[in-house]
């Protein structure tokens, strides 16, 4: 993939589309760690949930105001700019009417996967932990689902390596424990490792479009 961008790739849709997670994936990273620098008292990377940086109060009682601003602006981000990528997504399948409605399938839980990850932001898990857990619980699940089915149809497209659906399907696994598992101290490294898991999933999605899509 080479990102030797002009004018053209911007009037395209598929195009726009990877540029937009690219930049979306970007901003993620940064935020969350500028979230976490500003987090008071100290974020504990492996203790504390995602969450924890979009709460009103940080764990010490102090005002978690810089960190929840910026965990609100980030994960709306991550939920719009999403939305391209898996709109245009099942151009990559489209070799057999199998392939075609189970990426269609797979987008149509992404595209859910969106409300659900706005209303985490929105919510913040000590001021309305009901509502987080349920968003939360929800978004992890439709994402899982849009990743399963999309490893389907993978296997099912010649032009995929294998790899990349047993790769799907670990994730997915992963989603299954981490929402029904009671895992104690391990549940936050989990959460840790299935977003980046989310993140390089993503990428090998963008990957894949940007040399099928030709700009306009």
């Amino acid at each position: 993939m080479e990102l030797n961008l002009s004018m053209d790739d911007f009037k395209s849709f598929g195009r726009l589309a990877c540029l937009s997670t690219v930049f979306v994936l970007v901003q993620f990273l940064i935020l969350t760690t500028l979230a976490a620098i500003f987090y008071p008292g100290g974020y504990n990377y492996l203790g504390y949930y995602f969450s924890d940086l979009g709460a009103i109060t940080a764990r010490n009682g102090a005002p978690n105001t810089i960190s929840s601003a910026i965990f609100l602006i980030t994960l709306t981000l991550v939920g719009i700019f999403m939305i391209p990528t898996w709109i245009i997504l099942p151009s990559l399948f489209k070799k057999s009417t199998y392939e075609r409605i189970t990426s269609y399938l797979g987008t149509s839980f992404g595209l859910l996967a969106t409300p659900l990850l706005i209303g985490v932001a929105l919510f913040p898990m000590d001021t309305e932990p009901e509502l987080h857990g349920l968003f939360a619980r929800y978004f992890f699940l439709a994402f899982g689902v849009a990743i399963l089915i999309y490893s389907v149809a993978i296997l099912l497209n010649e032009d995929y390596s294998n790899y990349y659906s047993i790769f799907g399907f670990v994730i997915f696994i992963l989603v299954l424990i981490y929402v029904f598992v009671n895992l104690g101290a391990m549940h936050t490294f989990v959460q840790k490792v299935i977003v980046y898991s989310y993140i390089i999933w993503a990428s090998i999605q963008v990957f894949r479009i940007w040399p099928s899509v030709e700009p306009s």
